[in-house]
């Protein structure tokens, strides 16, 4: 099998894949790890021709993940089949794993990130970032709320279930939220013209906030207004993978309004938003496709105008002090 030669010291499927509920919105995740990160990524084009969706993984990004008590690793640890594992190192650490006790503080950050979806424009690729963002938080914040319960639930739809069963959420809340999922696959496939009305996505912004409990009103701004705004929250952010998201946004306005654009940049943008796995990889190593995308753009005469390039190397140069 392809798994046997590969320069991965372990490999596991998981996800829906493993569970009742895989259906065509599923992806088939598989997550590689190993300790040199340029290698995995040359695996990962291999796996991508078989059409998994990969998760790339150092194991000190894994002890990361660990020490902070993320549930992702409860995730593998209950719903993984290892397909390589040199010296069983992946089994020893799932096995070794416990959940923190308490998972308030993460609650509160995921709703944050609910919050920073508050100012919208009524354009096709800013309602699918926004939807797509929800869909991401929206499962977080369940998979979290259920752990304090003492549930570990994984699967979108059980997740849903499960909120409504402790009345956290109605049935009709329910059948809306479980929407989400295909707003955000046809958002990473980048299908805007589907996106559903202004309207319909204040709704399930109102509908999370009564949730969750998220104080905040929905704001309608033009697309140039608010991606004035998002570069704005962007450099100021403290938390990387908002930062990221908000960087998302601006550059998605800035290829989809503004023209001519080399095809390519567009074709870097959709890998990365495609797969979002591997965020968590650019957040620690800034030479990756984003930074890449951002220093291409200020290359350009109207990019220089529209991203303040200056600001942006500041902004990066701070980043990268930080992380």
């Amino acid at each position: 099998m392809i798994w046997h030669n590969t320069r991965a010291d372990a490999i596991a499927l998981y996800g829906s894949q493993l569970r009742s509920d895989f259906d065509e919105l599923s992806d088939k995740d598989i997550m590689l790890v190993g300790n040199c990160i340029n290698d995995l990524c040359v695996e990962k084009h291999k796996f991508e021709k078989l059409g998994f969706s990969c998760g790339l993984y150092t194991w000190d990004r894994l002890a990361r993940m660990k020490e902070k008590g993320s549930l992702f690793i409860q995730h593998l640890k209950q719903e993984s089949l290892i397909l390589k594992d040199e010296g069983f190192k992946l089994a020893l650490f799932l096995n070794s794993y416990e959940v923190k006790p308490d998972y308030s503080k993460d609650i509160d950050y995921t709703k944050s990130l609910i919050a920073s979806t508050e100012y919208i424009a009524d354009d096709e690729i800013i309602k699918g970032w926004v939807l797509d963002i929800l869909a991401v938080a929206v499962r977080n914040i369940g998979i979290l709320k259920l752990a304090n319960e003492g549930k570990y639930v994984f699967g979108f739809p059980y997740i849903l279930k499960e909120l409504e069963s402790i009345s956290v959420i109605n049935k009709e809340m329910r059948w809306q939220l479980l929407q989400l999922r295909r707003w955000k696959q046809l958002y990473r496939n980048r299908a805007f013209h589907l996106m559903p009305n202004i309207k319909a996505l204040q709704s399930f912004q109102s509908t999370i906030g009564k949730a969750f409990n998220i104080d905040f009103d929905s704001k309608i701004l033009s697309s140039e207004n608010l991606k004035n705004n998002l570069k704005t929250r962007g450099y100021r952010h403290s938390d990387r993978y908002c930062r990221f998201r908000l960087f998302e946004a601006v550059i998605g306005l800035y290829i989809y309004h503004q023209s001519p654009i080399d095809s390519s940049l567009i074709h870097k943008f959709n890998l990365i938003v495609k797969n979002q796995n591997q965020y968590g990889l650019f957040c620690n190593d800034l030479s990756r496709p984003l930074k890449k995308i951002i220093k291409e753009l200020n290359q350009r005469t109207l990019c220089q105008k529209v991203f303040q390039p200056d600001v942006f190397r500041r902004s990066f140069v701070a980043l990268k002090n930080a992380g």
